[in-house]
Parts: structure tokens; C-alpha cells; sequence
């Protein structure tokens, strides 16, 4: 199963901001390398660390912590 077009472009912007900045630009078969050889964090701990990010900026803005829901696989647009 290919992993949810969200979840894609998240890793590579954290491939990009890890491994590339105005100086050192990533071509597109670089990215791909990095895709293939960084192994993502399973889906409960990645969902961890989602919860404490959205729990921590909630707080910071002194909101609500919103309810989200990620089904792996699926992508709602709307």
C-alpha cells in the first residue's frame, strides 16, 4: 500500500529541511533516495507525535484542541 498523499509531502518537506537549504538544493532523484531509504515512523507513533504538535499549538494560541482524524490510505478534500 502506497502511504497517503499527505503523509508524502510531509516527509519530503522534512527531507527537504533536513537535507537541503538555498546552497545545497535537492534534485527530484534525491528526494526519491531519501524517500526509499528513511524508513517512516509506524502509523501510532507518527499519530503520537501529531497529538502532542496539535495539542502544543492549541495551547499556544489558546484555542480548543480540534478533533483529527487520519485514516491511513484515505484523503478527505473539502
Amino acid at each position: 500500500m502506497t502511504e497517503p498523499k499527505k503523509l508524502a509531502i510531509l516527509r519530503i518537506w522534512q527531507i527537504l529541511l533536513k537535507h537541503s537549504d538555498y546552497d545545497h538544493p535537492l534534485k527530484q532523484e534525491d528526494i526519491i533516495k531519501y524517500l526509499e531509504s528513511e524508513n517512516p515512523k509506524p502509523y501510532g507513533e507518527y499519530m503520537q507525535n501529531v497529538s502532542a504538535v496539535v495539542k502544543n499549538l492549541s495551547q499556544q494560541l489558546g484555542i480548543r484542541t480540534p478533533f483529527v482524524l487520519i485514516e491511513p490510505g484515505r484523503s478527505v478534500v473539502g
